[in-house]
């Protein structure tokens, strides 16, 4: 999976840290595009073996977002959110199994 860079400024933006031994690498960043603001999560350089059923959280102060399924378990990858206002980005997670709410965490990125 290969999508192309999306058009804007970058918000915020994080590496995966992997955890239990999943071995997941690849960075996370947050999108404000032009000319709308819409926020894009964009995940660069993924790397995981977890290749069904993974679902992306993205988390920011007092909110979690709803569970976006994973495209892809390789790859580069946008993600239109339909955000569209600023928000204190505090984390992305990856998690695998086919309910998502009670699914596994298998990697991490804590934005600075």
């Amino acid at each position: 999976m290969y999508d192309p860079l999306p058009s804007g400024d970058i918000e915020k933006s994080a590496v995966f840290t992997a955890l239990s031994g999943s071995g997941v690498t690849g960075t996370v960043s947050i999108w404000r595009t032009n000319p709308d603001n819409e926020r894009v999560l964009r995940i660069e350089s993924l790397n995981s073996t977890f290749n069904s059923r993974n679902h992306l959280f993205i988390r920011a102060t007092g909110e979690t977002f709803p569970a976006i399924p994973l495209k892809s378990h390789l790859g580069n990858q946008n993600y239109y959110t339909g955000i569209m206002t600023a928000k204190t980005w505090i984390s992305v997670e990856l998690r695998t199994g086919s309910d998502p709410l009670m699914s596994t965490k298998i990697a991490e990125a804590v934005f600075p």
